[in-house]
């Protein structure tokens, strides 16, 4: 019971902060990028932590009484998959924020398109 609390405030904790990290890292961001390109990690990593915080929500309510219990029981399967795809989805939001793809493309030494 007190684990399940636990998880879920930590979660919470670190998604929230997570989340305005990347809004205030996208407004400094050029001004001449796209919508997309400035907040689609937002959009992301926003859609991915409700995602994710699904599963530890339930087992909360679940806890202190509320019937929460039936969503658990009989849909597992949904809820693990729901939570598998917001990790996913909070992966891409992050690669997408920091870059990592030209950061990496940039360190191999590997151009985005072939030289004729």
């Amino acid at each position: 019971m007190l684990s399940h609390t636990l998880q879920f405030a930590l979660l919470l904790t670190l998604l929230s902060n997570l989340i305005h990290h990347l809004l205030v890292k996208a407004s400094a961001r050029k001004q001449e990028q796209s919508h997309w390109e400035r907040y689609g990690p937002i959009y992301l990593v926003t859609v991915a932590s409700v995602m994710m915080m699904l599963q530890p929500t339930l087992y909360v309510f679940k806890d202190i009484g509320c019937p929460a219990s039936c969503v658990l029981r009989d849909h597992p399967m949904l809820l693990s998959v729901i939570t598998h795809i917001g990790y996913i989805l909070l992966v891409i939001g992050i690669c997408l924020a920091t870059d990592l793809v030209d950061n990496l493309r940039s360190q191999m030494g590997w151009s985005r398109s072939p030289e004729a």
